[in-house]
């Protein structure tokens, strides 16, 4: 929010609300539209419809509001809560597109990677051993790499 859109915020929906925050700006800031535009600093990445929504959910008592003696910090926990709500609805994102991929069959195929582990370890093996140089482990690395991709990809072509 800009410093507007937070001075609007505060006007038309805090206060609405939370009359009492009104109150304890009165008392208690020294100057209470020099706090309104310091919690601006505090909400600047926060959308006025993120914050508006936080009011509606602290008035339905959807979720704990801020206590009078926790007034002071009301921007704070205001951002707190929208801090919460998108990192659940990333979680959700997450959560969703799991589920998509385990539940659409077809959609793509699983290529093991244990043999193709176990064959660049053995390569690995060799050359700790001494038995093949850098560079043959190397080009072993490569092709089995290549050979899983060709695997893989004529898995998916089905």
């Amino acid at each position: 929010m800009t410093i507007d859109e937070n001075r609007d915020f505060f006007k038309e929906v805090a206060f609405v609300h939370f009359p009492a925050l009104t109150t304890w700006l009165k008392e208690k800031a020294t100057s209470p539209s020099k706090t309104i535009d310091a919690w601006a600093m505090t909400l600047r990445d926060v959308t006025t419809q993120e914050a508006i929504s936080v009011i509606y959910r602290w008035t339905r008592d959807e979720l704990p509001r801020p206590a009078y003696l926790e007034l002071a910090d009301f921007a704070l926990h205001l951002r707190g809560v929208v801090m919460r709500d998108r990192a659940d609805s990333r979680q959700a994102i997450s959560l969703d597109a799991m589920k998509d991929r385990e539940t659409q069959p077809g959609s793509y195929t699983h290529v093991s990677l244990k043999p193709f582990m176990a064959r660049i370890w053995a390569s690995g093996d060799a050359y700790r051993a001494g038995t093949i140089t850098r560079e043959q482990h190397d080009e072993n690395t490569k092709q089995v790499l290549a050979d899983h991709d060709c695997e893989y990809r004529k898995a998916n072509l089905r």
